[in-house]
């Protein structure tokens, strides 16, 4: 019994270690979770390799454990552990595509949505002339995919003393580009995850005034193809 529980053990830590391996060497390519997806592979592909990240990143994690306990587990567990959470979660979350790998702008694409989401790639990430560039890029490309609108969600459309910063010139640009533009504030109960993050990152930008609790939304929609 002693040494079942041993070799178990010993085959949970090579399986970990094959894992991580795996994951390790899956740097830099498609399918590493924190590899950005390039706009230009389209939206639906997009899904379907968030959808094979999400399992490998699963499978990496939950398979030693799944080994280390075998005897316990079911048939029907081992097929919800690994098969059906896995994909429930993929499901839920919205892959992130980019103009680039170095893109300033991130675009969250939620499952069969026309309407996107697009934030800076880093908290208090500056909104400098390279992004207004991007955003613009992306307002013209957008509608290529299927995409209707685009909304931004930031306090970082406000300025210092908390008045909102001036947007006659991007609606001027928008309006160029036959978009449609509208803006709005946002409920204090709106952007919770966003606030969150950003008063976890807000002790390495403490130098920069903002009101993380005070947020705009701007809705852009996008002309018809």
């Amino acid at each position: 019994m002693l040494s079942d529980l041993y070799l178990q053990g010993l085959v949970a830590t090579l399986s970990l270690f094959c894992t991580l391996s795996i994951l390790y060497s899956l740097r830099g390519t498609p399918l590493h979770f924190q590899s950005p997806i390039n706009l230009k592979l389209g939206v639906v592909f997009a899904k379907y390799l968030l959808f094979l990240r999400v399992v490998i990143v699963f499978w990496c994690v939950l398979v030693p454990i799944c080994i280390l306990f075998s005897n316990a587990i079911t048939v029907g567990e081992l097929i919800l552990i690994l098969g059906v959470t896995p994909t429930i979660t993929a499901l839920m979350i919205a892959p992130e595509l980019s103009l680039f790998c170095n893109s300033k702008l991130v675009v969250a694409t939620p499952l069969y949505n026309s309407i996107v989401q697009i934030h800076l790639k880093k908290p208090y990430q500056v909104f400098d002339k390279a992004t207004y560039q991007e955003l613009l890029t992306l307002v013209e490309i957008l509608p290529q995919y299927g995409i209707t609108a685009i909304r931004l969600k930031s306090p970082m459309f406000y300025d210092a003393s908390g008045d909102l910063r001036s947007m006659n010139g991007l609606k001027k640009a928008l309006k160029k580009r036959h978009a449609n533009f509208s803006h709005y504030p946002l409920s204090t109960f709106d952007c919770l995850l966003g606030k969150l993050g950003m008063l976890i990152y807000c002790k390495h930008h403490s130098n920069k005034p903002l009101n993380i609790n005070k947020w705009h939304c701007i809705n852009i929609t996008l002309p018809t193809t």
